[in-house]
């Protein structure tokens, strides 16, 4: 090592200096601290994640306000697999940690589609009618895509785990209760029961994302990597959700211990995540300020969103000529115009990030997840009502359908994995789209009397190539375009969009099912091919505007090459550091410093 003792006085330079860890974990939140001399004792500490049983403190006198934990992040090399401070001394641990972060994925997209293969079985228990199908799927859909958005700036705000964990206490409790729907013979209580398991669930995923953001470092081949498995999880939790409910739909005929089961993977679950997850701190905590969730506009905002969204649902069993459902329509409407207006004026923290609705770009992403999960949910409802109704699967049969996604899921999420760090995410996306686009139309052209081997196999093997290319996409875009401190508001909007857009195309898909019922009773391959017409259309718009995004990509691309040329020399010369002649230069960055801790 070098003796800054030894180095001549002529050769001697200030350099940013960092304090060393606590020996049991790594405690990190990255520093952007004044520039100190070699021979002060004055040296700013690094505080942000806390081990959980943690005996270390740490103070920060110098800089109480700390920095955002991708900053620090970046004083690490970033192509190792054990890059992060925190898992420095127990690398198995971010084994455990990136596990639980899939888990949240699976558990999310399986409870979502429990209900598919047992559509005909609740709809017998319960005595209800083919308008009221939708509820089972979309009342999940709804509770989760209105609730996720303030989840993630609670989760900012309070503490991303502390939210993981009351997400899954939640979740488990109404999972025990969805089975003790069982004993009530109408359908109102299970329906509450599924949309309380989409609340809770509302603050594990967008939490558990935001805490990967936190880790990894933005750019970094490890955070791509990571949201490339969590992209393969949900076509496997969309996948393993429907196959063992129907398995034990099938061999026990007791419909209700699927919720049992389920309620018991989230107690593990739970566990996992309270052992791997980090307690990071929030953002408020580090910068010293009180920041206050906004209740008004959340309360403004879920009211708009739940009932424009019940309303979609609820008119193909009520009727559009209901005058309740044209009250509710005009009243969601007005609540959601007067929403935008108070966030844009009063609140000083607003629930919606002011960049959310000023960069074009996140703005197009949102929609392009928007509109195309809109129709992948409307592609896997019709395809279990086809394969029940018109081909009388059981659901088992039904469930073994999704069988490919295993296989396709996991190649998909594999090549996702290498090419996003080589090609940009805004172009994986376009090509998601067009998958999405293909899926839609197979469903379409799908005969009734086939072999499962080849439409409806094919379906499965390519569709599951579109989930897993446009999650990890658009996870990266929108947690890269935003802030630290809205690493839990990116999962948050991420997950509002295509869970809100899958409850909302579903039920308008209803209304068109609906209206063609009318004119030709009984014909339900009609009525399908005009929800799959609607469900290309929005899959169509998709492609448009990821198109759109990909071409904005490549104009800021050819305008910032011209600067980045004279930029990266300068770089290039702060970087430099020369052991021969005993020089130590000035380090300017967290990546500086760590090369020179590198060379001693």
């Amino acid at each position: 090592m070098h003796n800054f003792n030894d180095v001549p006085e002529k050769n001697k330079v200030e350099v940013r200096t960092y304090a060393e860890p606590c020996s049991d974990e790594y405690n990190i939140a990255g520093n952007d601290s004044s520039v100190h001399s070699q021979n002060s004792t004055e040296v700013p500490q690094l505080t942000d994640i806390v081990p959980s049983g943690s005996n270390c403190s740490y103070t920060n006198d110098k800089d109480p306000n700390g920095l955002l934990y991708e900053d620090a992040d970046s004083i690490l090399p970033s192509d190792k697999f054990t890059d992060g401070r925190y898992f420095k001394d127990n690398p198995k641990l971010e084994y455990v940690f990136i596990i639980s972060v899939l888990l949240g994925q699976v558990f999310t997209q399986a409870s979502s589609n429990v209900c598919l293969p047992l559509l005909q079985i609740l709809s017998s228990h319960f005595d209800s009618d083919e308008s009221q199908k939708t509820w089972y799927m979309s009342s999940f859909s709804l509770a989760q895509g209105t609730l996720i958005l303030m989840s993630g700036r609670i989760g900012d705000i309070y503490g991303l785990k502390n939210a993981v964990m009351g997400g899954y206490l939640w979740t488990t409790i109404w999972s025990i209760l969805a089975g003790v729907a069982g004993y009530v013979k109408t359908p109102t209580f299970f329906i509450v029961c599924r949309a309380m398991q989409g609340a809770g669930l509302a603050f594990v995923l967008p939490n558990v994302m935001g805490a990967a953001g936190r880790v990894y470092k933005p750019g970094s081949r490890r955070k791509h990597m990571v949201f490339s498995l969590i992209g393969l999880s949900a076509p496997l939790g969309g996948a393993l959700g429907p196959i063992v409910a129907g398995w034990i739909a099938t061999e026990t005929t007791q419909w209700e211990w699927v919720f049992y089961h389920y309620a018991i993977g989230l107690a593990i679950t739970m566990g996992i995540s309270w052992w791997s997850i980090p307690y990071i701190k929030p953002h408020s905590a580090l910068t010293g300020t009180k920041v206050a969730v906004d209740w008004i506009g959340c309360t403004i905002g879920v009211c708009s969103l739940v009932l424009f969204n019940f309303v979609w649902n609820q008119a193909p069993a009520a009727g559009w000529n209901s005058a309740y459902i044209i009250v509710l329509l005009i009243v969601s409407l007005v609540l959601m115009g007067f929403f935008f207006f108070y966030e844009g004026r009063y609140p000083s923290n607003p629930l919606v990030p002011k960049i959310v609705t000023t960069e074009i770009k996140l703005i197009l992403t949102l929609l392009v997840l928007f509109f195309s999960w809109g129709s992948f949910g409307i592609l896997f409802f019709r395809f279990f009502i086809f394969v029940q109704e018109l081909r009388n699967y059981n659901p088992i049969q039904s469930a073994a359908c999704l069988t490919p996604v295993l296989v396709s899921g996991t190649s998909a999420a594999m090549v996702c994995g290498m090419l996003i760090s080589r090609i940009k995410a805004q172009f994986l996306l376009v090509f998601s789209m067009v998958i999405f686009m293909c899926s839609d139309v197979m469903l379409l052209e799908m005969p009734v009397h086939q072999s499962y081997f080849q439409i409806s196999m094919g379906i499965w093997i390519l569709g599951v190539w579109g989930m897993d290319w446009s999650f990890p996409a658009g996870s990266i875009i929108l947690s890269d375009g935003l802030p630290a401190q809205f690493q839990g508001m990116a999962g948050s909007l991420l997950t509002t969009m295509i869970m809100y857009g899958m409850s909302l195309f579903l039920g308008i898909a209803g209304t068109i099912e609906s209206q063609i019922l009318k004119r030709h009773p009984g014909d339900i391959l009609a009525a399908h091919k005009a929800c799959m017409y609607f469900a290309i259309g929005l899959s169509s718009t998709a492609i448009v505007l990821s198109i759109i995004l990909a071409l904005l990509t490549i104009n800021k691309k050819d305008d910032a090459s011209t600067s980045s040329i004279s930029e990266g020399s300068e770089r290039k010369e702060d970087l430099e550091w020369s052991p021969d002649s005993n020089a130590i230069t000035t380090i300017s960055s967290p990546q500086q410093h760590m090369s020179s801790m590198e060379h001693t």
